[in-house]
């Protein structure tokens, strides 16, 4: 489906060219991006959405799913959201038996698809068979060739040119992937991995992952997995998720990760590590699934503010039309845009 260029909806102009962006290093030559219209309102900042486990909404309450979505859509232009991440968990069954399930997050995340706003999602481990590593339900209903034909899924170019890396692991599959964008003269790369099991998390992954950092060097890398840390901020270690694995293979060695996205563990978290070339990692736990209704409807937003150097986090929920004015749901990170 290509992109809905609605007049008070979010509109993005795809540029043929790297150059045309200004862009530098080695992904230069090829890459091809999705950009926003710097002259939107509030250009002063811009806004990746963030869409916590969803796995309750898809199993009992659609509508609030569907409510979240939507409401990024209706907002995309005022807000500047020129990204939106969902953090694995879309269904709470992922057999062919609850089925429903799948669909009721497909057309949630459809809501977004058809606004032609860059997105992506990762699996969390109900969305899979994480004893055997079948990925099977998710790549049915998110499969990468569905996303393949947009700019903003890998390099912009489907397959990719020659050494360009591929924008899905494993090649069959969605279970892995990246996205690029860029905004107010800012370059981003979206690294989403599978977190679990072993068989999906493995010396293969690590070695794809680390060639789309390499490649994508001169931008930022947020890399978003779906259980990463717990709400004291340790690393998870256990049958069914990895962090441990993604932080000591994947972030801590490359100096262009600014942030990690996760959840899995209920409860929210906010601080920051040190990778190993001294470059300061954002880890962010967002997961309200153990709020009512499946979570309330809460969604993140975090808007960059490239001539302030800084990201402000903002939590709301178009369910209870409130926001959450905690230390956890508001609150602000350094991140060096303009020097």
């Amino acid at each position: 489906m290509g992109f809905n260029l609605k007049i008070g909806r979010f509109i993005v102009g795809v540029l043929l060219t790297a150059a045309m962006l200004g862009f530098s290093g080695c992904a230069s030559s090829t890459t091809v991006r999705a950009t926003t219209n710097a002259t939107a309102v509030n250009s002063g900042y811009f806004t990746i959405a963030v869409l916590p486990d969803t796995q309750y909404y898809s199993q009992k309450y659609p509508e609030i799913f569907t409510q979240q979505t939507q409401w990024i859509v209706d907002n995309a232009k005022t807000q500047n959201i020129v990204f939106v991440s969902q953090e694995g968990d879309l269904v709470d069954n992922y057999s062919s038996d609850q089925d429903y399930e799948w669909k009721n997050a497909q057309k949630a995340m459809g809501i977004i698809r058809n606004a032609g706003i860059p997105y992506s999602v990762v699996p969390g481990n109900h969305d899979v068979n994480f004893e055997a590593g079948d990925t099977t339900y998710f790549d049915k209903y998110f499969p990468f060739t569905d996303f393949a034909r947009y700019p903003w899924y890998g390099s912009g170019k489907y397959p990719p040119p020659s050494g360009v890396p591929q924008p899905n692991y494993p090649a069959n599959s969605n279970a892995s992937n990246y996205e690029t964008f860029s905004a107010l003269g800012q370059n981003f790369v979206v690294l989403n991995l599978a977190c679990t099991p072993k068989v999906l998390v493995n010396a293969e992954l690590y070695t794809w992952a680390d060639s789309v950092l390499q490649y994508y060097s001169n931008d930022k890398a947020i890399v978003v997995t779906h259980g990463y840390i717990d709400t004291k901020g340790n690393y998870t270690d256990s049958s069914n998720v990895s962090g441990i694995e993604i932080w000591q293979n994947v972030v801590k060695p490359n100096s262009n990760v600014v942030a990690v996205f996760c959840g899995h563990i209920h409860g929210e978290y906010n601080a920051t590590a040190t990778a190993a070339h001294g470059n300061t990692v954002e880890n962010l736990l967002f997961d309200t699934q153990d709020d009512p209704h499946g979570g309330d409807g809460w969604l993140r937003l975090y808007k960059f503010y490239p001539q302030q150097n800084k990201v402000s986090a903002v939590t709301y929920s178009p369910y209870l039309n409130e926001y959450d004015s905690s230390a956890t749901g508001a609150f602000d990170f350094k991140l060096t845009m303009t020097k």
